[in-house]
């Protein structure tokens, strides 16, 4: 935890991250799973979605729409572009 986050948990000799790695399957269901098994562990609704914050990284990691959006326009662009000049 140290090395990865450079910050120590608010109360020495606790947990206050976890780190979970998902090969293959469904990660809403490992999400789901998570909360359920720390809501057992920790007394609180594993619906509650403030009692445990979960970052999904994988849905993070996928570009902002407009992103992909500019991309196409501007390949649009290129090939209007290439158009004209050999019309020209």
């Amino acid at each position: 935890m140290r090395r990865d986050f450079h910050k120590p948990p608010a109360v020495e000799h606790s947990v206050d991250r976890l780190l979970v790695g998902l090969v293959a399957g469904d990660a809403s269901r490992l999400r789901q799973a998570d909360s359920r098994s720390l809501g057992r562990l920790h007394n609180f609704d594993p619906r509650d979605k403030e009692a445990a914050s979960i970052w999904d990284t994988v849905k993070d990691a996928k570009p902002p729409m407009i992103i992909v959006e500019w991309k196409f326009f501007m390949g649009a662009v290129g090939v209007a572009t290439l158009f004209l000049v050999a019309w020209a």
